[in-house]
């Protein structure tokens, strides 16, 4: 299985968001995984946005600074349409978006929200 990331090129604080084109990379353990959060500690984290949530982890090595906050990804067998893509941009039709980016020691925490 594989996920999508379109990359956010365009600044923060910018009314019209740009992406990078989608890039395909391979969910693997160790490597890269996501997985929809769940528990008690997640609704204390997350709250009524817990259904919409996932939790993913990369390793440090081959993702620094590839996952940035406000990329846009496709998950959950999701892949770009390109017609969509081609006459609105890239990351138009993205089901998820990344809210948080956090580099631990050997790994990265990333926080995916669904948009759909």
């Amino acid at each position: 299985m594989s996920i999508w990331h379109c990359k956010r090129t365009s600044n923060t604080n910018s009314e019209v968001e740009t992406f990078a084109k989608p890039k395909e990379y391979s969910l693997k353990l160790n490597y890269l995984s996501i997985q929809p959060v769940s528990g008690y500690t997640s609704i204390m984290q997350f709250g009524e946005r817990v259904g919409k949530m996932w939790l993913g982890t990369a390793s440090y090595h081959a993702f620094c600074g590839i996952f940035t906050e406000g990329d846009k990804l496709y998950i959950d067998g999701a892949k770009p349409n390109v017609i969509l893509e081609m006459a609105n941009g890239y990351g138009y039709s993205a089901n998820a978006s990344i809210k948080s980016v956090q580099i631990f020691n050997r790994s990265i925490r990333i926080e995916i929200e669904k948009l759909i």
